[in-house]
């Protein structure tokens, strides 16, 4: 999350004259004193959830949010499609299709990148094909390729194992929950699948899933970025924008949790409800919540594709599949 605390303490400061006081089961305001009892008084969770709306929605912090780019790599990546910030290396592996995002030509690479935008090693492992999604766990690193899910053993550099998918058409992106276990989109097949323990099982496919794409794990959930639909054109525009959807692992239900959005790429938790998108077609970095849908967005251009996020640094990372580069954004006050 943003680190910008005196900022939301000022915020703070401001509500010094309210008190939450139950009233029918419904929390109302009523003057107290100090910030001090305004924090003591209120539950834990309606301070957790203020903290959070403060730092991310415009309309409760009352400014704007300003983007500034950190750095830009223009060279050496060919079609980069995701970038993942793993917090063990404290390096960026980014996927490069190098082609066809269908092709099988044996031309995709992975590359590794510093949090300072240097080339650690523009072809860290190659003779993949068309890697997308890239997620962690432990010193694994996991990587979707096609149909297929590549397994990356990072202090070694190299693949350990391939791990194919049955009927799987376009594997996207990749989410993670607490114990490892693996969750794969496959966009064209409108389908999420389950890796764990050695097992692939389908979760769940549908056409509601509307082309799924950005898969993160949040709150025992998956999220998914879809792309919208009723049908993609050659071009990959759609009659109408995808939405955030929520998984239920428990029974595979599948809920919208947004209006409309955009054709989603990328996604990323920020916690309290609130996730990072792209939107591939238009070219841009979203901020939306599962309550309030946009809050914020960042032009850039189209072809603006997986993105990852580095939380120490407040980095968002934006591969653009089209123009071949990497930008490091800054969002702050």
């Amino acid at each position: 999350m943003y680190k910008e605390f005196p900022f939301v303490a000022s915020k703070l400061f401001m509500l010094s004259d309210l008190n939450m006081k139950k009233n029918n089961g419904n929390w109302q305001t009523s003057g107290v004193g100090s910030p001090a009892t305004l924090f003591w008084r209120t539950p834990m969770k309606i301070i957790v959830t203020i903290l959070a709306s403060f730092i991310l929605s415009l309309s409760a912090l009352g400014i704007e949010l300003n983007s500034k780019t950190v750095w830009n790599i223009t060279e050496g990546l060919e079609n980069p499609e995701s970038a993942y910030y793993d917090d063990n290396t404290k390096q960026i592996f980014v996927s490069n299709v190098a082609g066809g995002p269908g092709d099988v030509d044996g031309n995709g690479f992975i590359s590794k990148i510093g949090i300072d935008g240097r080339i650690i090693s523009l072809k860290w492992i190659e003779g993949l094909n068309a890697p997308k999604g890239i997620r962690s766990y432990g010193n694994l690193l996991y990587v979707t390729d096609i149909t297929s899910l590549v397994v990356i053993d990072i202090d070694a550099g190299k693949v350990i194992e391939k791990v194919a998918i049955p009927n799987a058409v376009f594997l996207n992106d990749i989410a993670i929950d607490r114990k490892g276990g693996l969750y794969v989109s496959d966009f064209l097949g409108n389908a999420i699948y389950s890796y764990q323990n050695g097992e692939v099982k389908l979760v769940l496919q549908s056409e509601d899933l509307e082309f799924p794409n950005g898969l993160t794990y949040y709150r025992g959930a998956l999220f998914a970025g879809s792309w919208g639909g009723p049908a993609i054109a050659d071009d990959f525009t759609t009659e109408f924008g995808g939405q955030l959807l929520r998984i239920d692992l428990k029974d595979s239900s599948l809920e919208a949790r947004t209006d409309r959005l955009g054709n989603l790429d990328g996604l990323e938790s920020l916690g309290f409800g609130y996730f990072l998108a792209t939107d591939f077609i238009a070219g841009k970095i979203l901020i939306v919540s599962t309550w309030n849908s946009l809050q914020f967005e960042v032009s850039l251009s189209s072809g603006s594709a997986d993105l990852g996020y580095v939380p120490q640094k407040r980095l968002i990372l934006v591969p653009n599949l089209v123009e071949s580069t990497l930008s490091a954004i800054r969002i702050r006050p």
